[in-house]
């Protein structure tokens, strides 16, 4: 958005990261979506392999992975933008049936019956097994619960495009927190950090806002760099292009009417968790909980904090340079254990 002119300084005052082990995945997860058949052409492999780097962002955005799970996790951000440019921006965006039936063939696979001729459903499937092995009933449910939520949301997204409705703001915000893919990220992250919080943890309305705010943050700075691209697509499930629409904002204004909502969601998440480590304690949760709560929350800033920097450091939506708070810092600087100027170190609080 408004390339020329920059953007907005936004808040972001957590501490960027990179996973050491970005150096070493690039050639083995392509050789595995080679092996899957997933890029169909020579545009499809510029999009995801030089103008997406998934591997970037997994680096970015799980930081503290066990390194065990690094390659896995590069996998899943693989598969999933292929997947999310089929859904949105391929015929099945434009036809609901169409894509009913891929989100339909895709989760076959979820339930051990990919079809064998179906290599995106093929990859799941091997995804799923290498994932959900040794892990919890508790989390397999929550982990599958959140990727069909991400799934269906793309059948919701063409079907409202067909009637040509454009969601209400709080509408959009509730949705987009399942259409980013965040919230099974926070179960991967979960897994890649070794912990697992109770399910008492996870069914507390502050634990709820808490990820429900790292989401929507999520979600609406990428709508603010993905705006122009989407607006060439006729794509409208973007909070943006929803404010010109619904309020006659100019794009600028729009974009600083989404600043807005990110900075509030960057205070409903610490306060969120802020409430949310003194309810364990005054509940009498046992320090061991407290702990993993604590990594959970420093693993959530994380993710916020390197899709923050990933959408300035890769082509896919040709983002500008921002104006912010501390800006994003870049991988080599990041290796060299390096810092942007002003801004506060993420921690749990």
């Amino acid at each position: 958005m408004r390339a020329r002119e920059g953007l907005p300084a936004f808040v972001m005052p957590y501490r960027p990261a990179v996973h050491p082990a970005l150096r070493e995945e690039s050639v083995p997860l392509w050789d595995w979506v080679d092996g899957h058949r997933l890029l169909r052409s020579a545009a499809a492999r510029e999009q995801h392999v030089e103008r997406t780097r998934p591997e970037l962002m997994v680096a970015r955005c799980f930081p503290a992975a066990h390194p065990d799970w690094f390659g896995l996790l590069c996998r899943w951000l693989a598969w999933a933008f292929i997947v999310d440019d089929e859904l949105d921006d391929g015929p099945a965006g434009r036809d609901a049936a169409r894509c009913r039936g891929a989100i339909e063939g895709l989760l076959a696979a979820v339930e051990g019956n990919p079809d064998p001729g179906n290599g995106f459903a093929v990859a799941l499937a091997e995804l799923w097994e290498r994932t959900t092995r040794g892990r919890s009933g508790g989390w397999r449910l929550r982990f599958e619960v959140n990727l069909r939520d991400w799934l269906w949301s793309y059948h919701t997204e063409t079907v409202q495009r067909s009637r040509e409705e454009f969601p209400a703001i709080p509408e959009y915000l509730a949705h987009r927190r399942h259409t980013v893919g965040t919230l099974w990220c926070v179960d991967l992250m979960e897994a890649a950090l070794g912990i697992e919080l109770p399910a008492a943890v996870h069914q507390l309305p502050e634990f709820g806002a808490l990820c429900g705010a790292a989401a929507e943050h999520i979600g609406l700075f990428n709508d603010v760099l993905s705006g122009e691209k989407e607006r060439r697509l006729g794509y409208t499930h973007n909070s943006v292009l929803l404010h010109e629409k619904h309020s006659g904002m100019s794009t600028s204004e729009a974009v600083e009417a989404v600043n807005v909502l990110l900075t509030e969601r960057i205070e409903m998440l610490d306060a969120s968790a802020r409430i949310l480590l003194d309810h364990l304690e005054t509940a009498g949760f046992g320090e061991p909980v407290r702990a993993e709560t604590r990594t959970g929350i420093a693993g959530l800033r994380a993710l916020v904090r390197g899709n923050f920097d990933w959408h300035f450091e890769v082509g896919r939506y040709r983002a500008p340079e921002a104006l912010v708070q501390g800006r994003p810092g870049y991988v080599d600087e990041l290796f060299a254990a390096t810092s942007p100027s002003g801004a506060r170190p993420f921690s749990p609080r």
